[in-house]
């Protein structure tokens, strides 16, 4: 994709796929929710206090886009998985990826609104429910959460308001009625649920509508908040979120509040802490918010002047870190050694003994689909035909083996890497 290229997620737009273009008023999200106050005291939520102090600061400056590295010098596993292939689980996109157990989840909720459960060889096992609008249905697929200390798998129906449950192989468990619309939903533990809501929809919960984050437990009452929207007050217009700021992992979510360069680690509602901040120095479109006045300024900033934004995307593996910042690319930082790599300029390689395919090339635009970790591997994903059209370019992956098997309309390749 074009680096230029930059998504704007419009609350109001969002708000109407979510709540059915449902007005603002408090009165017809307490007839939606009518039962709500005999669920719960309003006044009983509390703001969560997050915990500062004990940060690692990355400092990236503009000379990492000049390097180049060899990435046989970091790869030290290196496993390829094709997606079975048919009828019943054709993907068009994919938004999540999920391991769990020896389960692989591939989850479109932007497109087609739709789940598949894989084996860890790439079998496909079952579609994750069924679109309608009966009680163990769903309306949209709003987010797709696991429990892993259950092995369950919860799909949030958004417009249905409900959490549909699921065990490893798609099979329904139960269903629960939930109380809020949010964006995204992350399981920590048995009775930790963490919502992530747009910013002043949630009328009829007095108290939480102007909130990034809302927490409820497992019968979904709603206990408390936290990272108030703040937006500085010369961009109140501004609606642009990162489609990559809730990133889910075993037993916490690292979460990039909006307009930070922060990560914090959430491990529970008492638990919450600043463990990541990227500084930029001058390249940082957030020191330049001042002399932007609309989304449009805010686009130019980042295309014509190539002011550096973070996407919010934070992933952890055997002490590796990758990231992704606008117009600098894919950063891969080793927390061991302190050392910070760029993969904007990736330099192509060959390696001979890699899986079991010869004359494997990699090169930084087939990682840039990285967006899951399964223990110490970061995941990713591949489409045939980036493969297939990118075969008479010597700087691309090259896997002659899997060439001879595939076809442009195949279901996606999972790549699982791993770097020493």
């Amino acid at each position: 994709m074009n680096d230029k290229i930059f998504t704007i997620i419009i609350t109001g737009i969002l708000f109407v796929v979510t709540a059915c273009g449902v007005s603002n008023s408090p009165n017809q999200y307490d007839n939606r929710f009518h039962y709500y106050d005999t669920f719960v005291d309003r006044d009983s939520i509390w703001e969560v206090n997050t915990n500062d102090s004990s940060k690692v600061v990355i400092s990236l400056t503009e000379d990492i886009t000049k390097n180049s590295i060899r990435l046989d010098t970091l790869i030290d596993d290196y496993t390829i998985i094709p997606l079975e292939t048919n009828a019943n689980c054709m993907i068009r996109n994919i938004d999540e990826i999920i391991v769990l157990k020896d389960r692989i989840i591939i989850v479109d909720k932007s497109k087609e609104q739709v789940a598949f459960i894989f084996s860890i060889n790439g079998e496909f096992i079952s579609r994750i429910g069924k679109k309608g609008r009966g009680p163990n249905e769903y309306i949209t697929l709003r987010d797709i959460a696991v429990n892993y200390m259950t092995n369950e798998i919860i799909l949030y129906d958004g417009m249905g308001k409900k959490l549909l449950f699921y065990n490893i192989d798609g099979r329904l468990i139960k269903n629960r009625k939930v109380f809020l619309y949010a964006s995204n939903l992350a399981i920590i533990n048995n009775n930790c649920y963490v919502f992530h809501q747009i910013n002043n929809v949630n009328h009829h919960i007095s108290g939480i509508q102007n909130y990034q984050l809302v927490f409820a437990d497992s019968t979904q009452k709603i206990i408390s908040k936290a990272f108030p929207y703040s937006t500085p007050k010369r961009n109140e217009k501004l609606e642009i979120n990162n489609l990559f700021d809730f990133n889910p992992k075993r037993g916490a979510l690292l979460f990039n509040p909006i307009f930070t360069n922060n990560i914090f680690e959430i491990k529970d509602s008492t638990d919450v802490s600043l463990k990541f901040n990227f500084s930029f120095d001058e390249m940082d479109i957030l020191s330049k918010l001042d002399e932007i006045d609309s989304n449009d300024d805010y686009i130019d900033a980042l295309n014509l002047n190539k002011y550096w934004r973070f996407k919010g995307i934070l992933l952890e593996a055997n002490n590796w870190i990758f990231t992704k910042i606008h117009n600098a690319g894919i950063i891969y930082i080793n927390l061991k050694k302190d050392e910070l790599i760029s993969g904007k300029r990736f330099s192509y390689i060959k390696k001979n003994n890699i899986t079991d395919f010869d004359n494997i090339r990699y090169h930084q635009n087939f990682f840039k689909n990285t967006i899951a970790v399964k223990d110490s591997f970061f995941v990713g994903y591949l489409w045939p035909y980036d493969i297939i059209r990118n075969n008479k370019d010597s700087e691309n992956i090259e896997l002659k083996g899997l060439k001879k098997t595939i076809t442009s309309n195949d279901n996606p390749i999972l790549q699982f890497y791993k770097f020493h």
